[in-house]
C-alpha cells in the first residue's frame, strides 16, 4: 500500500500501473492515457470496448477494479445508438463531460461548463475582494498562489475559452486591484500589464502609479 499525501506515493502509484497498463498496449486503433487511477481511452467505438472489456478482465488481479457507473463514455450524437448497445453499463454522453479539470465534448457543453466556473471564481473573488480591504498582502498572497491557479489550469486545458472568462476579468479589474491598492479608479490596459508582472520585475513601473 501506499500513504496517501506521502511525496514519493505518486510515482510509486505509477510504477505499479504500469503492468495493468501494458495488458491493453496491444489493442490497435486506441489511444489511452493514464493519471493515477483515472484511467481514459479513445477512439472507435469497438477499439474502446475492447480496451474496457480488457481492463475489467485483468485489473482486479492488480487490485483496480473498474467502476462503471462512474464512468463515461463521450461519442459524437451519430454514434448514440450504438455506444448505448455496445457500453449497456456506462453513462453514453452527446454533451460531453469534465475531465482532470477541464472539459471534452461539445462546443455546448464546454460553455456550460466555463459558466459555472467563472460564476462560482467570481463568487470567490467577491469574497477575497471585501478582505482585500483589511488585508491586502493576504488578499494578494490568496489571489496569486491559491484562487488564480484554479483558472489558470483551466486555461490551459481548454481552448477557446477567452471570452467566457470576461466576467471574471472586469471583477479583477475593476474591483479586487482597486481594493489591494485602497483606489477608487479604472484599471486601463496599461495598468493591467503593470500588475500582471510578477514581483521584483514591477517596481520600476510603481512610479508612474503615485
Amino acid at each position: 500500500g501506499i500513504t496517501q499525501g506521502d511525496p514519493p506515493a505518486m510515482s510509486f502509484y505509477a510504477c505499479g500501473t504500469m503492468p495493468l497498463i501494458s495488458t491493453t498496449n496491444h489493442l490497435e486503433g486506441v489511444k489511452q492515457i493514464w493519471y493515477a487511477d483515472d484511467s481514459a481511452a479513445g477512439g472507435k467505438l469497438q477499439g474502446v470496448k475492447d480496451w474496457w472489456d480488457t481492463l475489467c478482465i485483468n485489473g482486479p488481479a492488480y487490485g483496480y477494479k473498474p467502476n462503471s457507473c462512474k464512468t463515461w463514455l463521450i461519442v459524437k450524437p451519430q454514434f448514440e445508438t450504438k455506444a448505448r448497445e455496445l457500453f449497456p453499463d456506462i453513462n453514453v454522453t452527446t454533451v460531453g463531460r469534465r475531465y482532470l479539470g477541464s472539459f471534452i465534448g461539445s462546443e455546448e457543453g464546454k460553455t456550460t461548463f466555463m459558466e459555472e466556473k467563472v460564476t462560482q471564481w467570481c463568487k470567490d473573488l467577491k469574497q477575497l475582494t471585501s478582505l482585500a480591504s483589511r488585508e491586502p498582502q493576504v488578499a494578494y498572497s490568496a489571489f496569486v498562489y491559491g484562487l488564480s491557479k484554479r483558472w489558470n489550469y483551466v486555461c490551459r486545458s481548454t481552448p477557446g475559452i477567452s471570452e467566457k472568462l470576461i466576467p471574471l476579468e472586469h471583477d479583477v479589474i475593476e474591483e479586487f486591484i482597486p481594493a489591494i491598492l485602497h483606489r477608487v479608479f479604472s484599471c486601463e490596459d496599461n495598468l493591467q500589464d503593470i500588475f500582471a508582472l510578477p514581483p521584483g520585475q514591477d517596481m520600476v513601473e510603481w512610479e508612474y502609479l503615485f
